[in-house]
């Protein structure tokens, strides 16, 4: 699904970058964050909990896209921290290729639940990308931040899913209390991420991942 009328040319520059994943144990995510720190990645922001409702059309665009590998993709959250309500943004994730991208957009007024946010979303979402979107999943994880010269990287635990129903109750998914580490960076920094291979005394791979798809497996 994209997202026509939000004009991807005048999007802020800064948010442009490459992603890699790699989805871990929770057991794994702690070595893992002991051997980035080992290699020299220190803590760039405070932890902190996430908490995400995603959203989709009635055919769920999305989803397929991320399933099928579409190339250019848009997919739209509204995200809080530390369950504090009145942190609350509205975000779309681009992906062009092998390029990703974010806009941020900032709620009217205050919200006081999260049934009145995703009510809020959709009014915005009709009213600005003429669209009609229904709230399909809440995710929520632990996330650490780390950073080394033009690498980020996150360490996501204890990732939980929860598709929303048509009565907006919260299904548990399957693929539940998982853990992500992804590395942010430039899209000239490529090569050299490649050759540094951060988690060469790991075997793992790097994969693709949506949390959003994840969570609505059941």
């Amino acid at each position: 699904m994209i997202f026509t009328p939000i004009n991807f040319d005048n999007m802020v520059e800064k948010t442009k970058r490459l992603e890699r994943k790699f989805i871990l144990s929770s057991g794994q995510a702690s070595l893992a964050v002991g051997e980035l720190k080992k290699i020299g990645f220190k803590r760039k922001f405070p932890s902190r909990k996430i908490s995400s409702v995603y959203f989709d059309d009635i055919e769920f665009s999305s989803l397929r896209d991320n399933i099928d590998g579409n190339p250019n993709r848009d997919k739209l959250r509204l995200r809080f921290y530390n369950d504090d309500l009145n942190s609350s943004k509205i975000e779309i994730k681009h992906k062009r290729g092998y390029v990703g991208y974010k806009s941020f957009f900032e709620l009217e007024t205050p919200i006081h639940s999260m049934d009145e946010g995703i009510q809020k979303t959709i009014q915005w979402a009709k009213k600005n990308l003429f669209k009609s979107i229904f709230a399909r999943s809440l995710i929520t994880y632990n996330r650490q931040y780390l950073a080394l010269g033009q690498f980020t990287a996150t360490v996501d635990k204890q990732v939980a899913g929860f598709r929303i129903n048509s009565s907006k109750k919260l299904q548990t998914s399957a693929f539940f209390k998982y853990s992500v580490v992804e590395f942010k960076y430039p899209v000239d920094y490529d090569e050299e991420f490649r050759e540094r291979q951060f988690f060469k005394n790991f075997s793992l791979r790097n994969t693709k991942c949506s949390k959003y798809s994840n969570s609505l497996i059941y």
